[in-house]
């Protein structure tokens, strides 16, 4: 960082606590801790003595020569205030940028005595991304040199919440829970999430009458670590079960256990293996069918078969379907394939596993698309059986996807590769209890929420997990991760107008999104937007920062589950 420029007298900057405070709009109240975010900060030439920070007696040290940055999102009328400012040190003073992506030099100051109860007004008029940067100058950096920070806090009027208005429903006592996934499934293909062609006529009847997250991005783009984090509901890096040796250890309390332990009957009936018993992911099932890559409609044959034979109607029932329709290699029946993609068969010939033949992009749309519309038939069908049986109106039926898939939009094809758009973003509707009108929610939501969300309908205690219910849910961050096979370490942060991904590769490439201006991802906007990347980092290096979680749980991959993963088109 450059040395700074000549400043005006800190007289002139300067004002005692006791000072008047006042704005339209609001009084100021405290909306950033320094020392309780230090986990986000970002530290510059630090000396052999790291600054260090104390969130529980509110205390920051910063050690002669050192300098630290906190990027968050500035509220109009702030100021940075201290109870006490200590400088230890000959001619140690503590200097005070302040940086936005519009003015990259918007504010300079210097702390150059100890001072009590210190406030400066930081020059935000309006709310945005800024970098606040203390730095320490010294004429010796002895041990023990520098500056302490008492109760460094940042206050401004923050703005009004914006909040979703809540959803009527009816509490009932131990709800029927019903969880319908289907894989593979990217959201822009549905009509109600603005798709044109007309694929998901059941998925959108259905929406109507629930809660539709438009927001909504999986914790991962691909099988295993996101339903993980659906069940145990923490972030792939916490459960562990990233990799394809990598199975869902039994420490993590899941939905099924929860609502087993709690009188439920459960069931799954799931067609991918990387959602199967295989890596743990039967915990808490009294049943589980399993069959690989089993077509919809022949699923709700056994789902159906279940119902009529073991169901228990004393019991309040979870029951979990997982299918497979649009998944590799694109192949829909009749009359899908006539209606979505009539002029398949003129493709070039090609191997779901590895050939694919760009030629092809067109014709592989359409096929997709007819799997959609065929899995979406068999969605309406079994929502019709749970009507016709009275498991429909009182219960929880949460419909989603795990992650979504790419078509060249970022150079590759299918999942698991990459975190952009198209193999991240899901489908998300959840139909409370006797709710009857639909909504929209902008909350961003993902798969850690799923867990939070069936034991706050279904009346039980919360979990410790990551995520929140989406009964009510407040606005924050998504994390994703993604580390499996050749790609690389990669994560993203989505916060509403804004996503980040760090790819973790020789060098780190940092990649910056508007989504309100860029759905699509193709304009990369850190280089441009400095201060904007460096919140978003900033927001990820605390969330790391919470640590990874305990090692993962490894079984062997042993010949006949390698030729399954390769019969999904996995593994080489």
């Amino acid at each position: 960082m450059s040395r700074p420029k000549p400043h005006p007298p800190l007289s002139a900057l300067l004002l005692l606590l006791g000072a008047t405070f006042g704005c339209a709009g609001g009084e100021p109240a405290q909306y950033f801790d320094l020392a309780g975010a230090f986990a986000r900060a970002a530290i510059h030439d630090t000396t052999a003595e790291p600054p260090q920070a104390d969130g529980a007696t509110d205390l920051l040290f910063l050690p002669a020569g050192s300098a630290v940055s906190f990027s968050f999102e500035g509220h109009p009328s702030s100021s940075l205030r201290t109870a006490r400012v200590a400088l230890r040190g000959a001619a140690t003073r503590l200097e005070i940028h302040i940086a936005t992506d519009e003015s990259p030099e918007l504010f300079e100051t210097r702390v150059d005595r100890t001072e009590r109860e210190l406030v400066i007004d930081l020059p935000t008029a309006s709310a945005g991304a800024m970098t606040l940067t203390l730095r320490v100058d010294s004429e010796r950096r002895e041990p023990g040199d520098g500056v302490l920070l008492t109760g460094a806090t940042v206050w401004g009027v923050a703005p009004e919440p914006s909040l979703d208005s809540p959803v009527a429903f009816d509490r009932v006592e131990r709800p029927n829970v019903v969880i319908y996934l289907i894989d593979t499934l990217r959201r822009d293909r549905l009509g109600s999430y603005g798709y044109d062609r007309p694929l998901s006529p059941r998925i959108d009847e259905f929406a109507r009458g629930a809660t539709l997250f438009e927001n909504s991005v999986g914790q991962s783009s691909w099988t295993k670590a996101s339903v993980a984090s659906m069940w145990s509901g923490v972030w792939p890096p916490s459960h562990g079960a990233t990799g394809w040796a990598h199975r869902l250890p039994e420490r993590y309390e899941t939905v099924a256990e929860r609502l087993r332990d709690a009188g439920y009957q459960t069931a799954a009936f799931v067609t991918n293996l990387n959602a199967s018993p295989a890596f743990g992911l039967d915990q808490g099932f009294d049943h589980m069918w399993f069959e690989m890559k089993r077509r919809s409609d022949l699923v709700n044959e056994q789902v159906i078969a279940w119902l009529e034979a073991e169901r228990d109607a004393t019991q309040p029932l979870f029951l979990y379907v997982h299918t497979m329709d649009p998944h590799a290699g694109y192949n829909p029946t009749e009359p899908f394939r006539t209606n979505f993609a009539p002029s398949a068969d003129e493709m070039k010939p090609w191997k779901p596993r590895w050939r694919w033949p760009i030629e092809n992009l067109p014709f592989f749309n359409d096929l997709y698309d007819g799997e959609i519309a065929q899995n979406d038939d068999a969605f309406g069908n079994l929502i019709r059986a749970l009507k016709e049986r009275g498991l429909f109106d009182s219960s929880l039926i949460i419909a989603l996807s795990d992650h979504g898939e790419e078509f060249r939009e970022h150079g590759g094809w299918r999942h698991g590769r990459v975190l952009h758009y198209g193999s991240l973003d899901v489908p998300l509707i959840v139909k409370l209890p006797h709710q009857e009108q639909g909504s929209r929610s902008s909350i961003p939501a993902s798969h850690v929420d799923i867990l939070p969300t069936v034991l706050d309908v279904a009346g039980l205690p919360p979990s410790d997990g990551e995520g929140q219910s989406l009964v009510a849910p407040r606005s924050r961050p998504v994390f994703s991760h993604l580390r499996l096979g050749r790609a690389p370490l990669q994560y993203s942060v989505f916060d509403g107008r804004w996503k980040l991904i760090q790819v973790h590769r020789e060098p780190l490439r940092t990649l910056l999104y508007d989504l309100r201006e860029d759905p699509g991802e193709t304009n990369d906007l850190a280089a441009a937007l400095p201060v904007r990347t460096a919140l978003l980092e900033g927001l990820l290096r605390e969330r790391l920062a919470q640590g990874p979680g305990d090692a993962a749980d490894e079984i062997e991959l042993t010949e006949d589950l390698q030729r399954s993963l390769r019969a999904l088109g996995y593994l080489q």
